[in-house]
């Protein structure tokens, strides 16, 4: 069960075939409410960093680790509890370094990407994700991997949700976030949907 899994993490934290395998389990156990809710509550988040923290150099572990916290952030009804622990856990800085760490592999963009994404509905993780220089590492992502439309999709959408204040969406232009997004949208790489909503958040007053 989830206990066992986070066991053997902790138990073999510089293992990489067992944090690799751990990540795996946790992200397949988060794309569910009822066994993300479980996750959460026995310690999951921390499980996670600490396995991107240890593998850094793991694109694997980068990869699922990535995705098991994106998956909690996704869940509605876990969202502000998953925000707090992400927060004290130092999620954010975890998955800035596997961005920043594994910048040609694309499924690490991907999932980074959506992660960042997620992480910005909620107000104090956007403030932070901004400050953390996740919203650099979101544009390193579309200007390295230009023809990816996953890592377009997810990167676009992320800039989207970090222009929801003020504050952070000056901080996306002055990064170049608009012309990343327009050239998305030229090459046909992002839906109309996502540039159209992408677009009209950059002019909010």
């Amino acid at each position: 069960g989830i206990q066992a899994v986070m066991a053997a993490m902790r138990g073999h934290l510089s293992c990489e075939k067992v944090q690799i395998q751990g990540c795996v389990a946790l992200r397949n156990l988060t794309a569910n409410d009822g066994p993300a809710e479980a996750v959460m509550k026995q310690g999951g988040v921390k499980a996670v960093v600490e396995a991107m923290e240890d593998c850094l150099s793991c694109n694997e572990v980068q990869i699922h680790g990535c995705g098991a916290l994106w998956n909690l952030a996704d869940k509605d009804a876990l969202a502000a509890a998953a925000a707090v622990e992400i927060l004290r856990t130092k999620g954010i800085k975890a998955v800035e370094q596997a961005m920043q760490g594994h910048l040609v592999i694309a499924e690490v963009q991907e999932q980074g990407c959506g992660a960042l994404r997620r992480f910005s509905d909620n107000a104090a993780l956007r403030v932070a994700v901004s400050l953390q220089r996740g919203i650099e590492r979101v544009v390193e992502a579309l200007g390295e991997h230009q023809w990816s439309e996953n890592v377009q999709e997810q990167g676009c959408s992320a800039l989207g949700s970090l222009s929801f204040d003020v504050s952070t969406r000056k901080r996306v232009l002055h990064a170049g976030g608009a012309a990343a997004v327009k050239e998305a949208a030229l090459k046909g790489l992002i839906s109309k949907s996502t540039a159209d909503r992408v677009l009209k958040s950059f002019e909010r007053p």
